[in-house]
C-alpha cells in the first residue's frame, strides 16, 4: 500500500461505501459514481473483499472542496446509441 496512514487513525475514522454515504448525506451508488467520475476522488486505504475502506477525514476534506454542479467536463453518459451526441 503506497498510502501513508496517519498515526492517530481511529476505528471511527474508517468508513466503507455505506458509512461514507451516510456521513455525506448521500447513497452508496453516489459514492461509486464519484469514484468513477472524479479523478481526484480519494484512493481507499485498502480494498477488501467487502469493499473499499477510506479514512473519513480524507473523504470529508474532498467533499468540502467546491465543485461545479453536474458531471465533470468530458464525461458523457452512455445511452447505448453509437450515434448519440453527434
Amino acid at each position: 500500500m503506497d498510502v501513508e496512514v496517519e498515526r492517530d487513525l481511529r476505528a471511527s475514522d474508517l468508513v466503507g461505501r455505506v458509512e461514507a454515504a451516510q456521513r455525506a448525506g448521500s447513497t452508496a451508488g453516489t459514492i461509486d459514481a464519484w469514484r468513477r467520475r472524479h479523478a481526484d476522488f480519494p484512493v481507499p486505504l485498502v480494498d477488501l473483499a467487502a469493499g473499499p475502506v477510506w479514512d473519513w477525514r480524507t473523504l470529508s476534506r474532498w467533499l468540502a472542496k467546491p465543485r461545479p454542479p453536474g458531471r465533470p467536463r468530458g464525461k458523457r453518459r452512455s445511452t447505448g446509441d453509437p450515434q448519440a451526441g453527434r
